[in-house]
């Protein structure tokens, strides 16, 4: 039977019991990811009922991360998080000494002419300069990026990498995540930042699904991760309340890591 689920003030078909049982399994076993200190796991099924009037569900492992105040998307919750990221970030300072003369490098030749970067803060009338400054490659920004500016970026681009893997896996595996919401983060043993993957109901098969290997999820959750990092004609995202330093920072952190996911030097 089709279940029908609310979602965004309407409904929308949704995957049966049966179906999100058998989602969360393959997620389960092929959709655990680790990439640049940000881990990514999610809820453990344990069994499905169905009686014979339709009605059913789906059991899942009781898991404390899901039921935490880490499970905010809220701006003060957020916030928390990241506020927390940025700590583990600074007591594990000396793996991130690498990284940061790569980011300050593509920030400081590269991305400050990025034409996104170059238009914040810019007035309308300010524009065509800052074409003209960008075809030349002619500095205007205050360079010199700190590893302080450097750490408190990485912060901020680890929480919204958190959905990229989590689509990545998702798609690798076989399916598209409708519902963006379904995540807790949580602080791992090793690594910075964590998240829980739930809601399977909003889970989309799709189109000519079949069966990958461990070795052909792998595969593909590369490709499609490096995919997002790629930076596509300087249209790729970044945070609105960034300054045009922080925003070359955050891009070229993107870089940086594409350019390590996909064995690509400068």
């Amino acid at each position: 039977m089709e279940h029908l689920s609310q979602f965004h003030g309407g409904y929308v078909p949704t995957l049966t019991s049966r179906e999100e049982f058998c989602a969360a399994k393959k997620m389960n076993t092929d959709g655990n990811q680790i990439f640049s200190g940000l881990e990514i796991k999610w809820e453990k099924p344990l069994a499905y009922v169905e009686f014979p009037d339709g009605f059913s569900f789906t059991i899942f492992e009781d898991d404390p991360v899901i039921s935490t105040d880490l499970d905010d998307d809220s701006v003060l919750g957020l916030e928390k998080i990241r506020s927390q990221v940025l700590e583990r970030l600074k007591q594990n300072s000396e793996q991130l000494k690498a990284e940061f003369k790569l980011v300050k490098e593509l920030a400081e030749q590269e991305f400050v002419y990025n034409k996104n970067v170059q238009r914040i803060g810019t007035k309308i009338w300010e524009r065509a300069a800052m074409a003209v400054n960008c075809v030349f490659k002619k500095n205007i920004l205050p360079l010199g990026i700190t590893f302080e500016d450097y750490l408190t970026v990485k912060s901020y681009w680890l929480i919204n990498q958190a959905e990229n893997l989590m689509d990545s896996a998702a798609s690798a595996v076989g399916y598209t995540n409708v519902d963006k919401q379904g995540k807790a983060f949580f602080f791992p043993e090793s690594g910075y930042l964590g998240a829980v993957g739930f809601d399977y109901e909003y889970f989309k098969a799709d189109p000519g699904n079949r069966e990958f290997s461990s070795d052909e999820i792998k595969t593909r959750f590369d490709e499609i991760l490096a995919g997002c990092l790629k930076i596509k004609s300087g249209f790729n995202f970044v945070p609105s309340r960034f300054n045009r330093v922080q925003a070359a920072i955050y891009l070229a952190i993107s870089q940086a890591n594409y350019l390590e996911l996909t064995n690509k030097s400068l």
